[in-house]
């Protein structure tokens, strides 16, 4: 309706100015698809890095430890400078499409009076004028919100997006050679022939396809991935992670008592987490016999020792009597200040 108003106090001489503001304006919503890659990326850079400083506060002992604060920092920092860089691109789009969206309406009047004065050799009335000047401060009023309203747009809708895939996701599949049957003291407890194990599928268990893809080398989730570490030259040297288990074979009977030992990162946890199933298998079969009870991260409750023996159980003093002798946990409960009565905080943060 503005448009039109403007239209019939300048004439067709206004034609050219409401052309000049539609096309920019055109132009500016184009630029929405250029913001969207770029939030796409800062996500990406995001979820890492909240990521690792998730897994620093988790271990943050292990880090102070093993004095490994300069490698984890220098980690964090890249991650954010890889971010705020892809933030300063969006913050400097946005700042250009304000800008333009400020002065869009005053430089669209003033093609208009300009392309009158050219078709009529002057001006019109005052009262033309300014009306046409109040209806163009109308229409800055509503193109000056464009790039907010564009810009959170955009967020909202990324937003969505994220949350419609995850809703979205396919439900886990299960692994066809990874079978567990009923408990029978003759069959073999464990039973694991030509496996390989691998943490770098994370879509859940490996299904028939994937599997086919890894062996042929072509799947792409299937990467070598390293991480550098400062020295005290601050020269930086190139590690390789874990790769997973090649060409597992581990037969266990019931009853039978196995010890597995080697060097940190040698794949003892790897191993446990690949008979429960919780790693995923490329090739091979794994047959299990039974239950099995695997507690790779333990998970103590903000309560007392003794209820955390307990654990939500009907108390049983004779069983916990034999709990913790078995544990040989009363040397443990002789150093702390209320024996097993004892508080623990929160992740068990005073032990």
């Amino acid at each position: 309706m503005t448009l039109s108003l403007v239209g019939s106090y300048l004439g067709g001489a206004a034609i050219s100015g409401i052309a000049f503001l539609i096309v920019v304006t055109v132009l500016v919503s184009s630029s929405a698809k250029r913001l969207v890659g770029l939030r796409r990326k800062a996500n990406i850079f995001t979820d890492s890095r909240v990521k690792y400083v998730k897994e620093i506060i988790s271990s943050i002992k292990i880090i102070k430890f093993y004095a490994w604060e300069p490698a984890y920092t220098k980690l964090v920092i890249d991650v954010r400078k890889k971010e705020t860089n892809i933030f300063l691109k969006i913050q400097m789009l946005r700042n250009i499409l304000n800008a333009v969206s400020q002065t869009l309406p005053s430089v669209s009047a003033l093609v208009g009076f300009l392309s009158m004065f050219g078709q009529f050799g002057g001006l019109k009335s005052a009262a033309s004028i300014f009306s046409s000047l109040t209806l163009y401060n109308i229409l800055s009023t509503s193109i000056s919100a464009l790039p907010f309203s564009l810009s959170s747009s955009i967020d909202a809708w990324i937003a969505f997006k994220r949350v419609q895939e995850y809703l979205l996701a396919d439900e886990e599949i299960a692994d066809p050679n990874y079978h567990v049957y009923e408990f029978n003291p003759k069959d073999v407890a464990i039973n694991i022939q030509n496996a390989d194990f691998t943490w770098n599928i994370n879509d859940g268990n490996a299904t028939d396809d994937t599997i086919s893809q890894l062996e042929t080398g072509k799947s792409e989730q299937s990467k070598e991935v390293t991480k550098k570490l400062e020295d005290d030259d601050t020269s930086e040297e190139s590690i390789n992670v874990f790769p997973g288990l090649k060409n597992i074979n581990l037969t266990v009977q019931h009853g039978e008592f196995v010890i597995i030992t080697g060097l940190i990162g040698s794949g003892k946890s790897s191993l446990l987490a690949a008979i429960d199933g919780n790693m995923t298998r490329t090739q091979g079969t794994v047959d299990i016999s039974g239950k099995m009870l695997l507690c790779s991260v333990p998970w103590i409750q903000n309560a007392s020792v003794r209820d955390n023996i307990y654990f939500g159980q009907d108390p049983d003093p004779q069983l916990y009597r034999t709990v913790v002798d078995v544990c040989a946990l009363q040397n443990d409960f002789d150093i702390l200040p209320a024996g097993d009565l004892t508080e623990i905080g929160e992740r068990g943060v005073n032990f």
